[in-house]
């Protein structure tokens, strides 16, 4: 399932969904949602979120080495090196995004048992904290604990998107 890499490269594809909303200029939007999928699967997760969101929302789901349209690439096999290609790559974006005078957020979700995209996200935004890079408004993260409190136990606790909607009002994030 090899593509072509969108207007965002390949780190960041946004599938049809977003095809079939209308185009946004750059400065109109006020927010972009970075969304990082749970392990075994790729940015398509996240393609039906566009349209449920306000049209100053961009979603950006990053697509990972070795899923969908980069199959053909290998998948990496640190989570280290994971982190670390991700802050790299997506870095200019979360910068480009607070030039713009607008924010973003960083969402995860997991499955229940392997938390990968929980643990993903929150090695992503302790990485660009310990470079003093631009850090997002807010971190969501979806059926897992927060890594500080894993004790083993892992309940489910289902990443409903109303409920992500009701909390990126302007006013939460001050926009």
């Amino acid at each position: 399932m090899a593509g072509q890499p969108g207007k965002y490269g390949k780190w960041i594809n946004q599938g049809p969904a977003h095809l079939e909303r209308p185009e946004v200029p750059p400065d109109s939007v006020q927010l972009r949602l970075f969304a990082i999928p749970q392990a075994g699967c790729g940015a398509w997760a996240y393609h039906g979120w566009s349209k449920q969101l306000p049209e100053w929302v961009e979603v950006m789901p990053v697509e990972l080495p070795g899923r969908n349209t980069r199959m053909m690439e290998p998948k990496q096999t640190s989570m280290k090196q994971l982190v670390l290609d991700i802050v790299d790559e997506l870095t200019p974006y979360f910068r480009e995004v607070i030039f713009l005078s607008s924010t973003y957020l960083l969402v995860a979700k997991s499955s229940e048992l392997q938390g990968f995209g929980a643990w993903l996200v929150y090695e992503v935004a302790k990485v660009l904290q310990q470079r003093g890079e631009p850090l997002p408004a807010k971190l969501y993260v979806a059926c897992n604990r927060a890594p500080h409190f894993h004790d083993g136990v892992i309940t489910h606790f289902p990443m409903v998107i109303s409920d992500l909607t009701a909390t990126i009002s302007s006013a939460d994030l001050q926009i």
